[in-house]
Protein backbone atom coordinates (compact mmCIF):
# COMPACT_ATOMS: atom_id res chain seq x y z
CA UNK A 1 0.00 0.00 0.00
CA UNK A 2 1.33 3.44 -0.88
CA UNK A 3 2.26 5.74 1.98
CA UNK A 4 1.35 9.41 2.26
CA UNK A 5 2.66 12.15 4.49
CA UNK A 6 0.36 14.64 6.20
CA UNK A 7 1.86 17.24 8.50
CA UNK A 8 4.08 15.52 11.07
CA UNK A 9 2.12 12.25 11.02
CA UNK A 10 2.97 9.42 8.66
CA UNK A 11 -0.34 7.81 7.59
CA UNK A 12 -1.44 5.27 4.97
CA UNK A 13 -2.96 6.71 1.82
CA UNK A 14 -6.54 5.58 1.20
CA UNK A 15 -8.24 6.57 -2.07
CA UNK A 16 -11.68 8.08 -1.50
CA UNK A 17 -14.40 5.45 -1.35
CA UNK A 18 -11.96 2.78 -0.17
CA UNK A 19 -13.03 -0.16 1.93
CA UNK A 20 -10.46 -2.68 3.18
CA UNK A 21 -11.31 -5.80 5.21
CA UNK A 22 -14.68 -5.59 7.01
CA UNK A 23 -15.58 -9.01 5.57
CA UNK A 24 -18.97 -10.28 6.75
CA UNK A 25 -19.69 -13.86 7.80
CA UNK A 26 -22.39 -15.84 9.60
CA UNK A 27 -21.71 -15.75 13.35
CA UNK A 28 -21.63 -18.57 15.90
CA UNK A 29 -25.41 -18.13 16.22
CA UNK A 30 -25.95 -18.45 12.47
CA UNK A 31 -29.66 -17.73 12.93
CA UNK A 32 -29.14 -14.17 14.20
CA UNK A 33 -25.46 -13.12 14.36
CA UNK A 34 -23.06 -11.60 11.86
CA UNK A 35 -19.29 -11.33 12.36
CA UNK A 36 -17.52 -8.33 10.86
CA UNK A 37 -13.76 -8.63 10.34
CA UNK A 38 -11.39 -5.80 11.23
CA UNK A 39 -10.87 -3.23 8.51
CA UNK A 40 -11.14 0.37 7.37
CA UNK A 41 -13.53 2.38 5.22
CA UNK A 42 -14.24 5.96 4.35
CA UNK A 43 -17.57 7.22 5.67
CA UNK A 44 -20.37 7.87 3.15
CA UNK A 45 -19.19 11.45 2.58
CA UNK A 46 -15.56 10.40 1.86
CA UNK A 47 -14.23 12.72 4.57
CA UNK A 48 -13.30 10.41 7.46
CA UNK A 49 -11.58 7.03 7.59
CA UNK A 50 -13.32 4.73 10.06
CA UNK A 51 -11.20 1.94 11.57
CA UNK A 52 -12.65 -1.22 13.08
CA UNK A 53 -9.67 -2.58 15.01
CA UNK A 54 -10.95 -6.09 15.77
CA UNK A 55 -13.67 -8.59 14.92
CA UNK A 56 -17.15 -7.37 15.86
CA UNK A 57 -20.15 -9.69 16.35
CA UNK A 58 -23.59 -8.07 16.15
CA UNK A 59 -26.96 -9.67 16.91
CA UNK A 60 -29.82 -9.04 14.48
CA UNK A 61 -32.51 -10.13 16.96
CA UNK A 62 -31.60 -7.53 19.62
CA UNK A 63 -31.91 -3.73 19.63
CA UNK A 64 -28.62 -1.94 18.92
CA UNK A 65 -26.11 -1.56 21.76
CA UNK A 66 -22.46 -0.59 21.57
CA UNK A 67 -19.84 -3.33 21.42
CA UNK A 68 -19.28 -6.87 20.30
CA UNK A 69 -21.73 -9.66 21.12
CA UNK A 70 -24.37 -6.93 21.45
CA UNK A 71 -27.54 -6.00 19.60
CA UNK A 72 -27.36 -4.59 16.11
CA UNK A 73 -30.93 -3.78 15.00
CA UNK A 74 -31.41 -0.04 14.46
CA UNK A 75 -35.17 0.12 14.99
CA UNK A 76 -38.31 -2.00 15.13
CA UNK A 77 -38.50 -5.77 15.47
CA UNK A 78 -36.73 -8.45 13.50
CA UNK A 79 -38.46 -9.53 10.27
CA UNK A 80 -37.84 -11.60 7.17
CA UNK A 81 -36.32 -9.00 4.85
CA UNK A 82 -33.05 -7.65 3.52
CA UNK A 83 -30.88 -5.91 6.12
CA UNK A 84 -28.07 -3.54 5.28
CA UNK A 85 -25.00 -3.53 7.49
CA UNK A 86 -23.61 -0.11 8.33
CA UNK A 87 -20.23 0.74 9.83
CA UNK A 88 -20.86 3.70 12.15
CA UNK A 89 -18.69 6.05 14.20
CA UNK A 90 -19.00 8.63 16.96
CA UNK A 91 -16.74 11.54 16.12
CA UNK A 92 -16.58 12.77 19.73
CA UNK A 93 -15.11 9.49 21.07
CA UNK A 94 -13.89 7.78 17.90
CA UNK A 95 -15.85 4.59 18.74
CA UNK A 96 -16.56 2.51 15.64
CA UNK A 97 -19.40 -0.04 15.65
CA UNK A 98 -21.96 -1.52 13.25
CA UNK A 99 -25.70 -1.77 12.94
CA UNK A 100 -28.36 -3.49 10.84
CA UNK A 101 -31.07 -1.50 9.07
CA UNK A 102 -33.84 -2.31 6.63
CA UNK A 103 -32.91 0.99 4.97
CA UNK A 104 -30.19 0.99 2.29
CA UNK A 105 -29.92 4.78 2.45
CA UNK A 106 -30.93 6.12 5.87
CA UNK A 107 -30.40 3.89 8.91
CA UNK A 108 -31.71 5.08 12.27
CA UNK A 109 -28.45 6.11 13.92
CA UNK A 110 -27.79 5.66 17.65
CA UNK A 111 -27.36 8.82 19.73
CA UNK A 112 -24.08 10.66 19.03
CA UNK A 113 -23.15 8.44 16.03
CA UNK A 114 -22.90 10.67 12.98
CA UNK A 115 -20.66 8.85 10.48
CA UNK A 116 -21.84 5.86 8.48
CA UNK A 117 -20.97 3.61 5.54
CA UNK A 118 -22.94 0.67 4.17
CA UNK A 119 -20.58 -2.30 4.02
CA UNK A 120 -22.90 -5.08 2.87
CA UNK A 121 -26.35 -6.61 2.94
CA UNK A 122 -27.81 -9.86 4.25
CA UNK A 123 -31.12 -11.61 3.78
CA UNK A 124 -33.25 -13.02 6.58
CA UNK A 125 -35.79 -15.62 5.43
CA UNK A 126 -37.68 -18.39 7.25
CA UNK A 127 -36.71 -16.79 10.60
CA UNK A 128 -32.93 -17.04 10.02
CA UNK A 129 -30.11 -15.20 8.27
CA UNK A 130 -29.47 -16.98 4.98
CA UNK A 131 -26.02 -18.60 5.10
CA UNK A 132 -23.56 -16.89 2.77
CA UNK A 133 -19.90 -16.51 1.93
CA UNK A 134 -18.32 -13.16 1.07
CA UNK A 135 -15.37 -13.02 -1.32
CA UNK A 136 -14.37 -9.41 -1.87
CA UNK A 137 -17.45 -7.61 -3.19
CA UNK A 138 -19.25 -10.85 -4.04
CA UNK A 139 -21.80 -12.46 -1.70
CA UNK A 140 -22.80 -16.03 -2.50
CA UNK A 141 -25.53 -17.95 -0.68
CA UNK A 142 -24.30 -21.24 0.78
CA UNK A 143 -27.40 -23.01 -0.57
CA UNK A 144 -28.28 -22.11 -4.13
CA UNK A 145 -31.85 -21.20 -5.07
CA UNK A 146 -33.32 -23.25 -7.90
Amino acid sequence: MAQGFTGTQHTPFFPQGSLFGLTLSNGTDATNDIDIAAGTAYDATNTTIMVLAGVLTKQLDVAWAVGTNAGGLDTGTIANTTYHIWLIQRIDTGVVDALFSASATAPTMPANYTLKRRIGSIVRAAAAIKAFVQDGDQFVWAVMVS
